[in-house]
């Protein structure tokens, strides 16, 4: 009898994963107390961002940390409380931030996010979701040359050591490409192997869909309610308890509260993010990144999504 597994939480990490559990020959029960992809996997940019081969790191700028401090863009936003909270974790972050250990996690990192756009063709293929899917890339633009140039060498530096390919576009091709731009730019960097999705949830609904054609089961119950079970663990739906032999937590911004529940502790906090749909009269043609402002225009099926920066509370 093949091993069975208990994913916890139907966002796209935990989706994907249950899916690919479920090809590698286990039996996946995956649980989430909403409809997959109603959470985070909803509302965010949509992009799978094959040129993210660097984790973010930690700003450093004076003039950036200046701004965030006193509430200067759209970047970041901070609640005193928040920042008290997750003092141990920020501080944690600056220092993993540092070039040497950041370039030692880029060195993985880059690893994995070289089969991001690759592992999602298969699932893409598979669950019938092209629809959704643009594979054209996205914009970085920038409003002052120094920016602008700066990108550029950083583009230059990933694509002779990772292989992202990139394109520097000038005001005017800027212009050409995006004339919903209305305000002239410096210039943008097109990410040319990255994808953007228009419903990022409705993707995750049609991975949904896919596991359970393959056989997976699908189940409306509360994480909270995961116990262990003498060697295993179970956990409580709508159709009664589950039991499996492994619970895998896929819970996004609420696994640490459950994972201290069982002991542990992670250096983990909440980023959080929001979005706006707005009916443009001119839509954009790919997402955009207003990459001196923090946030992301991106056209959606509901029409152009605003999404924020980082906010912590």
């Amino acid at each position: 009898m093949a091993s069975s597994i208990l994913v916890l939480g139907a966002g796209m990490v935990g989706t994907c994963t249950a899916l690919h559990l479920q090809q590698r020959g286990f039996d996946v029960v995956l649980v989430d107390r909403r409809a997959p992809g109603q959470e985070t996997s909803l509302g965010n940019a949509g992009l799978i961002q094959r040129e993210a081969v660097e984790p973010y790191a930690f700003p450093r700028e004076p003039g950036f940390l200046l701004n965030a401090a006193l509430g200067r863009g759209a970047e970041v936003h901070w609640h005193a409380r928040g920042l008290w909270q997750m003092a141990g974790s920020l501080w944690a972050y600056y220092k993993n931030s540092h070039p040497q250990p950041h370039a030692r996690a880029a060195e993985g990192y880059s690893r994995l996010i070289a089969h991001a756009t690759d592992e999602h063709d298969l699932l893409i293929a598979a669950s019938g979701a092209q629809d959704l899917v643009a594979r054209e890339g996205f914009r970085f633009v920038f409003r002052t040359a120094e920016a602008f140039d700066k990108a550029a060498q950083r583009a230059d530096r990933l694509r002779t050591r990772l292989g992202v390919r990139s394109q520097a576009e000038n005001t005017d091709q800027l212009a050409q490409a995006e004339p919903a731009l209305r305000v002239p730019l410096a210039g943008a960097l097109h990410w040319l192997d990255s994808w953007a999705v228009n419903d990022p949830g409705a993707l995750v609904q049609r991975y949904a869909e896919l596991f359970v054609a393959r056989g997976g089961r699908l189940l409306t119950g509360d994480a909270a309610s995961l116990q262990q079970q003498g060697a295993g663990w179970s956990v409580q739906t709508t159709e009664g308890r589950v039991d499996a032999q492994q619970a895998l937590l896929a819970l996004g911004p609420w696994a640490d509260d459950l994972i201290r529940t069982l002991g542990y502790r992670f250096p983990l906090f909440i980023k959080r993010g929001y979005h706006q749909h707005y009916q443009a009269p001119v839509q954009l043609r790919q997402p955009v990144l207003d990459a001196e402002r923090g946030y992301v225009l991106a056209p959606m099926q509901r029409g152009l999504r605003l999404t924020t920066g980082a906010e912590f509370a």
